[in-house]
């Protein structure tokens, strides 16, 4: 049965595929191209949910994107160093099916996770009053009956579009299985989604300004202010750490999504792997040629530990580094490069066949 769903085009997958050859391929600090998405959308436009999606005005689709990309790349500084490193890009179409149809802790933290990413992104874009689409109207702002003024438009406008990527995208990999198959994923992928919105929400924080004669508060003013998304997915991964397993094996149907959405820990159905090895069926990676530490104050990334008692392989690489730095006037810095050699210590596979080539190349962005 879930074989069947491997077989089927994974929309969801793709479009992971897809963003990220785009969002690598634009300038760092500049958002995807609008022909670049609509080649996106082109690629995986399967089905009414997708073409409504996909249907959005640019700049929406736009800032789903990147809250995608930032939530998997937040998802990768808090796992960088365990054995499921949440390297999404490095697995092929039918390890990520199976990652993301297990109802695994680490599958429901990534679900969570990006819904959170998008619709904090959207939210935040909003806010900035980058999409008129959102804008906060003196119609929506003020009740007339109230000193409050609110504009709550920009949250219930991420919340809705993260919804919508969710109904568009996540759910597509269930469509080719069975009717209690789909029902059962369709809701672990909403609990997950249910989770990371109510943290999202958790995390705006309400300030209110007064306005009047000397502050007088004739009107008082609120408005919400974002959390960072890193402080957003280490909320979630408290979650995580505090899951527990559904030993009774009760599925997600949907009062169960209600009641366990609203409860604190990650409850989970499935198992996680021991992530050691390299398992399609299984949604796991292995952790050959991963990076270790032989003196990590954190024990789990210790090489002993993350290599699985594998072994490990000791590389020597050239790096290039700023050296011989100076500062010019008040405000410039002007530094050289220099070749730097450096010692890394590498993961082998469970053979002690040594893996340093095949290691992934993390790049980790600042979330603000």
């Amino acid at each position: 049965m879930r074989r069947s769903i491997i077989d089927k085009t994974l929309a969801y997958g793709i479009f992971l595929l897809f963003t990220t050859k785009v969002l690598l391929s634009s300038h760092t600090n500049d958002y995807p191209k609008v022909d670049d998405l609509v080649k996106v959308c082109e690629s995986i436009k399967k089905g009414p949910g997708l073409r409504r999606y996909c249907s959005n005005p640019e700049r929406e689709i736009k800032y789903a994107i990147k809250g995608l990309h930032f939530a998997k790349n937040s998802c990768k500084q808090i796992f960088r160093n365990k054995r499921f490193d949440c390297d999404i890009d490095r697995m092929d179409i039918e390890t990520r099916t199976n990652f993301l149809t297990h109802s695994t802790k680490e599958s429901i933290f990534f679900h969570a996770i990006t819904s959170a990413g998008v619709a904090w992104a959207t939210a935040r874009e909003c806010a900035n009053e980058f999409m008129k689409e959102c804008t906060c109207s003196s119609n929506t702002l003020r009740n007339p009956n109230s000193t409050l003024a609110e504009c709550v438009d920009y949250i219930a406008f991420g919340l809705k579009q993260s919804r919508l990527f969710f109904n568009a995208f996540n759910l597509r990999p269930f469509l080719h299985s069975s009717v209690k198959v789909q029902k059962e994923a369709k809701n672990m992928v909403q609990y997950g989604q249910k989770l990371g919105l109510r943290v999202f929400k958790k995390s705006l924080k309400k300030v209110c300004k007064c306005s009047g004669v000397s502050n007088s508060c004739v009107e008082k003013y609120c408005f919400y202010q974002f959390s960072s998304l890193r402080n957003i997915a280490e909320d979630i991964y408290k979650l995580y750490r505090r899951s527990y397993f559904n030993r009774y094996g009760a599925t997600y149907d949907v009062l169960s999504i209600r009641k366990w959405a609203m409860q604190q820990p990650i409850i989970f159905t499935d198992k996680s792997p021991s992530f050691c090895q390299r398992n399609s069926s299984a949604g796991t990676l292995g952790v050959a040629g991963r990076e270790c530490d032989t003196e990590s104050v954190d024990k789990e990334n210790r090489c002993n530990e993350l290599c699985c008692d594998n072994g490990f392989t000791t590389i020597q690489k050239s790096v290039e580094e700023k050296c011989k730095c100076e500062f010019i006037l008040c405000c410039y810095t002007r530094c050289d490069k220099c070749n730097v050699s450096k010692s890394y210590n590498v993961c082998n596979d469970a053979n002690n066949f040594s893996m340093v080539n095949e290691g992934p190349n993390y790049i980790i962005e600042e979330l603000v």
